[in-house]
């Protein structure tokens, strides 16, 4: 980065210092210009447009609002605030690409009027195509507290035409079009003023390509009568998540081999980390990193003092929330530890034999279809799935307590069109009642 370029915010954590890093390395790189555009008329040519002003926006969202297919991207840095900081947006449409700088409508006091442009992309009237894009998305909900009308993710479309999951924009551009992309440019200094020309090129490839990659993915989908799952798939996969704490005490129970009666600590952790980094406008992690939540869970202190000495708290949450998260400690430790009542059923090896049995078959007849295993459930997810049918079917201790859950293939939905029949044939063979385990 040069010394005529600033950032926001100065070059401290590890993460901003690898940052800046690969854009001095990217920006600083001889002999490596990005390829030329594919030559396409759904590909517009030439230089983005950069949008740094209210009048610039509006004929750019006037031009939006009348073109059917709008390609959409943001960059953003994720790693010193709650939510991430959209630091540009791109757009794209089959004439032309443009760059949607926030940060420069805010020097100028219009940052408001960025509102404008998500308002547009909301709108019915166009479908928004986007690529792995759930940051991208959640930015235009909390800007205007709503999701695009028509979306689709090319990642999810590719998945049903083929491909694996998750396949990456280049891989997907080049299997449609042979046409390889540059290198990728992502993990750059996004708020450094002005931009780079490296920045810019590889800013508007992201979104450049994307209403040609629809056509031909489109194409592919409806020879297939896969439009409406496509579809149905993206907007799931887009949509605003609740905060579910169970993913991370699993993952930090089983990385840092925190016990099982730690667990209800764990969970009463990662609860305040949540609720502490939201106060303080930080990532969860960064409040507290997940080795210093399992630590903390075993150490179990019982005051302030005790907390003090922990080694790994960063230090705003040392001293700004120790007693929050002593607090925690104390909730966790009050709790009975909870059992699962299926637990011991589903570790047994009768059914994991008929999990292990299964997966292969779904597997087999997700490849059939051309549609990535992956897309549909992930192993993990199978065989919590797969295992509590072979339980409820067969009767085993635990069945009759089993909670009701939405069941990946319910009647309806594309999952169940695509491969209903098989899980039933699953069921039938490995989850019936006639044998016991």
């Amino acid at each position: 980065m040069s010394e005529s370029r600033s950032t926001k915010r100065p070059a401290t954590s590890h993460r901003r210092r690898k940052r800046a890093a690969w854009h001095r390395q990217a920006d600083g790189a001889v002999g490596e210009q990005p390829p030329p555009v594919f030559e396409h008329p759904l590909v517009p040519g030439g230089p983005p447009v950069l949008v740094e002003d209210a009048a610039t926006l509006d004929g750019l969202v006037e031009r939006l609002a009348q073109a059917e297919v709008v390609g959409f991207d943001t960059e953003f840095i994720g790693e010193e605030t709650f939510r991430p900081r959209v630091c540009l947006v791109q757009v794209a449409t089959e004439r032309e690409v443009a760059l949607v700088d926030p940060l420069a409508l805010e020097s100028r006091g219009e940052g408001s009027r960025i509102r404008d442009l998500h308002e547009c992309l909301a709108a019915p009237a166009s479908l928004v195509v986007v690529h792995a894009a759930y940051h991208d998305v959640e930015a235009m909900r909390l800007a205007i507290g709503r999701d695009p009308q028509v979306v689709v993710d090319t990642q999810v479309a590719a998945a049903m035409c083929g491909l694996p999951w998750p396949a990456s924009l280049a891989t997907v551009l080049e299997h449609f079009t042979g046409h390889r992309t540059g290198k990728a440019h992502t993990f750059t200094d996004w708020d450094a003023r002005p931009l780079s020309p490296t920045q810019c090129l590889y800013a508007a490839d992201d979104v450049r390509y994307l209403p040609l990659l629809w056509r031909e993915l489109g194409a592919r989908l409806d020879e297939l009568g896969r439009r409406t799952w496509a579809l149905e798939e993206s907007a799931h996969r887009l949509a605003d998540a609740p905060f579910d704490p169970r993913s991370q005490v699993k993952r930090i129970a089983r990385g840092e081999l925190v016990g099982p009666v730690n667990r209800g600590i764990v969970t009463e952790l990662v609860l305040e980390r949540y609720a502490i980094a939201r106060d303080h406008d930080v990532p969860p992690r960064g409040a507290l990193p997940d080795a210093t939540l399992a630590e903390i869970a075993r150490a179990r202190p019982a005051d302030v003092e005790a907390f003090r000495r922990i080694k790994g708290v960063p230090g705003d949450t040392m001293r700004e929330a120790a007693p929050r998260l002593v607090d925690a400690v104390a909730r966790g430790l009050a709790k009975t530890p909870a059992k699962d009542p299926v637990a011991d059923s589903l570790a047994k090896r009768r059914v994991r034999q008929a999990v292990d049995a299964a997966w292969p078959r779904f597997q087999d007849r997700c490849g059939e279809l051309g549609i990535a295993t992956e897309l549909v459930l992930s192993r993990a997810a199978f065989s919590g799935w797969f295992g509590r049918e072979v339980v409820r079917g067969r009767g085993l201790a635990g069945a009759e307590t089993l909670e009701d859950r939405p069941s990946p293939f319910d009647e309806g939905s594309w999952r169940d069109e695509a491969l209903g029949d098989c899980v039933r044939a699953l069921r039938e063979e490995f989850a019936g009642s006639g044998e016991s385990a």
